[in-house]
């Protein structure tokens, strides 16, 4: 399997194999970035759970770390942060996302905005929005469970 059946075989398996609850509910606090194992052992995480989960297994099937990225993205229609993984195929970049199993290109996501990526170099802001203060810090200590 390669391509786009690989990238959409793991994301629906990551989808199906985890159950969506909130950190809140998981460990008692707002903001955890839990470790693909861990994850799986719970059988449950957030939206960032599932991107890091996803993030790993794809290089661990073949997907160079070049072609990887952890979004942040701002949905403005339910005022909150979500997580995507976006994978590079042909020159294209898809969006694997918990809540749906169709991969979407990145130009053709309306309701959502970038706010800041994560890739193997480290974070990258995409804009200097006041709110993103406790997400950042969430996201730098994301940064040695994605490079392990």
């Amino acid at each position: 399997m390669a391509g786009r059946a690989r990238l959409g075989e793991i994301n629906r398996a990551i989808n199906l194999k985890l159950k969506p609850k909130s950190d809140l509910a998981l460990y008692g606090e707002e903001d955890v970035w839990s470790p693909p194992l861990a994850t799986f052992a719970i059988g449950a995480g957030d939206c960032e759970d599932y991107a890091i989960a996803k993030f790993v297994a794809l290089q661990e099937a073949g997907v160079s770390p070049d072609d990887l990225r952890i979004v942040i993205l701002r949905d403005d229609h339910r005022e909150e942060d979500h997580a995507v993984v976006a994978a590079r195929l042909d020159w294209n970049w898809l969006m694997l996302d918990n809540r749906h199993m169709v991969l979407v290109e990145d130009q053709l996501v309306r309701r959502y905005r970038p706010v800041f990526l994560i890739d193997r170099d480290g974070v990258k802001l995409y804009s200097n929005t006041p709110y993103l203060a406790e997400g950042w810090r969430g996201a730098e200590r994301a940064i040695g469970q994605i490079r392990r």
